[in-house]
């Protein structure tokens, strides 16, 4: 049977595969988890770690630009809700709103983003309220709605800020140019 530090080793090294650019080969080690978790009895333990590989492998099919990343993260959501992983359910959400969001479906990436949020401001999940704050901006902004996206970016930029958070703080800032730009406020567009 599958154990417990194998398959943390396992993923592990898929993820350090995948932060490293090499997508590809992330994928098929988390697929050689996944059929090697599938093969065994189903308790609480391997259905979590298989909710864990389907996410993972919905990262990867992003990474590549392949359209079943939306399949991958339902499969985790289905399993995570099951579960009553609620903050699990707020990252898979999250992840479909952005998989939405880069194939240009932005009434389907809204939703997504809506259910992400609900589930992490009870949770208190600082980052993925952070994220949604993000993205909702960048979906407001590519709508034309540039006050509302100005909103969404300032509380993702505050928010950031509080959390210490540089790489998110550094990407509102350049949205907050881009759409002081869009407003023809080319100073303040410039300082951002």
């Amino acid at each position: 049977p599958v154990g417990v530090l194998w398959m943390s080793t396992t993923i592990s090294l898929a993820n350090r595969q995948l932060d490293t650019g090499l997508p590809e080969q992330a994928g098929q080690v988390y697929i050689r988890a996944l059929a090697d978790l599938q093969s065994q009895p189903q308790t609480t333990w391997t259905r979590k770690n298989i909710a864990i590989l389907y996410h993972q492998l919905g990262n990867v099919a992003e990474d590549l630009g392949l359209d079943e990343a939306g399949d991958w993260y339902r499969q985790a959501l289905q399993i995570h809700e099951e579960l009553g992983l609620r903050a699990n359910v707020a990252s898979d959400y999250l992840q479909l709103g952005t998989a939405a969001y880069n194939r240009r479906r932005l009434e389907e990436a809204e939703d997504c983003y809506r259910q992400a949020l609900a589930l992490a401001e009870e949770l208190g999940d600082q980052p993925i309220i952070g994220h949604v704050y993000h993205q909702r901006g960048m979906i407001a902004r590519e709508d034309g709605r540039l006050e509302e996206a100005e909103e969404w970016l300032r509380q993702a930029l505050l928010l950031g800020s509080g959390l210490g958070d540089r790489r998110s703080m550094a990407l509102a800032f350049y949205q907050l140019g881009l759409v002081a730009y869009l407003r023809g406020r080319l100073e303040e567009a410039e300082e951002w």
